[in-house]
């Protein structure tokens, strides 16, 4: 049976783990930590890569817009760059012969200016005038250098464009004022009953009458051709708004 310092030994080894087991369950803690690790890890990347490709995704939906926009606003620039240089020439002739027109008529006009602002073309020139003072309200809030140029650029435009369409309408009424005076002085010569000044003064009165009605259409074809030139500034300011909209976003979003 052995004796009891034999048998004490036996029942201590048996209850008690050997060197090489207590060794193991370190290592074996440290493992289980590692794939513990490396399974979150995993995860984390997964969910990177899924969010990765939504911002790809997003990404070129964006560049696809922004492509399609710029392609939209190419012939826009042409035209609006036609139109302004086109405008730029008009508005220079315009204020220098309304400039001499009025520097020939300036006794006249200033005579005759309440005609003006009483007669029939009054209100096509206030009609004109108010279309001229509309800025339009699309602009962009972002930029706010380059939207303060084109301001101040729309605001002396206006001014040279309101001086010279007001010298235009006093010489235009300063020449029907000094035609009506001329008809009436030349009727007041010729006999009363005479043909040729019935001839005269209806030849006088048709003359002055087309006049007239050719001013009102050019009015009218310069406020159409107005309107158009507003749409076309609108859309343009618009599109341009958005582009810088979608630089800003791919910026922020990709930078």
């Amino acid at each position: 049976m052995g004796s009891e310092p034999d048998r004490k030994r036996r029942h201590f080894s048996s209850i008690s783990p050997t060197p090489a087991m207590a060794n193991k369950q370190p290592f074996a803690q440290l493992s289980e930590d590692k794939k513990l690790s490396t399974a979150v890890l995993q995860y984390q990347n997964q969910k990177l890569a899924q969010k990765i490709e939504a911002q790809k995704i997003e990404y070129s939906a964006l560049e696809n817009k922004f492509s399609q926009l710029k392609e939209k606003q190419k012939p826009r620039d042409s035209t609006v760059k036609a139109v302004n240089k086109s405008w730029k020439g008009l508005g220079i002739e315009l204020e220098s012969c309304s400039a001499r027109t009025r520097d020939s008529n300036v006794d006249q006009a200033v005579k005759h200016i309440t005609i003006i602002r009483d007669g029939g073309s009054a209100f096509l020139e206030d009609a004109f005038l108010s279309r001229l003072s509309q800025t339009g309200a699309t602009e962009c809030s972002s930029g706010n250098n380059c939207l303060d140029q084109i301001e101040e650029d729309r605001s002396i435009a206006i001014e040279k464009a309101m001086n010279s369409l007001s010298n235009s309408i006093a010489a235009i009424n300063d020449l029907w004022h000094i035609m009506d005076g001329l008809n009436a002085a030349v009727l007041k010569e010729l006999p009363g009953d005479g043909i040729c000044g019935q001839m005269a003064s209806c030849e006088s009165q048709r003359e002055a009458k087309n006049l007239r009605l050719m001013v009102g259409d050019l009015h009218s074809k310069n406020k159409s051709v107005a309107r158009e030139l507003q749409k076309c500034q609108d859309i343009d300011v618009k599109s341009k708004a958005e582009l810088m909209y979608l630089r800003g976003s791919i910026v922020v979003r990709f930078g």
